[in-house]
């Protein structure tokens, strides 16, 4: 059994109050939603950690200004190439989730990380990402660092045959930019 979820482009502006119960995983996904909303963003019980600050300062680097649970931005359009590589730190939610929300930004960032987050496999972020028409780079062993060069991408459907949210949610981030809905079958069960 699957569980299908559509995704579509934006249509306008995003609104809405989310309230996260401290959770490291829901924190990133908060942190990223924040950034690519125009305007001030609110979230209330972010976790803490340097996983989360890792997310924290890749969004600044984009033109995003964080700060106790406040998230100010020009919104996804308007993010900016960053002057170098944006470290990750040792956060592969960080790296994988930034994959996707990069991928149709008109611009080359290239996510890197630890030593440890350098030898995690990254290989599998790349075929649901190239589907919409995302152009991703792994090292020679399919490790970090990721290039993403920044393309219009194009709505698709797509089977994710492994119970990974992390993996689901890059390929909802890029579709979010696509030019027509997407959607994901994956397992049942998961985030």
């Amino acid at each position: 059994m699957t569980e299908d979820r559509t995704f579509g482009p934006f249509s306008g502006p995003v609104r809405g109050s989310v309230t996260v119960p401290g959770d490291k995983s829901l924190s990133h996904r908060a942190l990223v939603f924040g950034a690519m909303a125009e305007g001030e963003s609110h979230i209330e019980g972010l976790g803490p950690g340097a996983d989360i600050e890792s997310t924290s300062q890749v969004l600044r680097s984009l033109g995003g200004e964080i700060a106790e649970g406040t998230v100010v931005s020009p919104g996804i359009t308007a993010w900016h190439a960053p002057e170098g590589d944006l470290d990750c730190g040792n956060s592969g939610t960080t790296l994988r989730l930034m994959a996707g929300a990069l991928a149709g930004r008109p611009f080359v960032s290239i996510l890197t990380g630890d030593s440890s987050l350098q030898r995690r496999p990254m290989r599998r972020l790349v075929g649901p990402l190239e589907v919409l028409g995302a152009s991703v780079e792994t090292s020679g062993e399919g490790t970090a660092p990721i290039e993403i060069t920044g393309r219009s991408l194009r709505g698709a459907d797509i089977a994710i045959p492994m119970a990974s949210a992390q993996m689901r949610t890059a390929f909802s981030l890029a579709a979010l930019q696509a030019d027509r809905p997407s959607r994901v079958d994956s397992p049942p069960g998961f985030r």
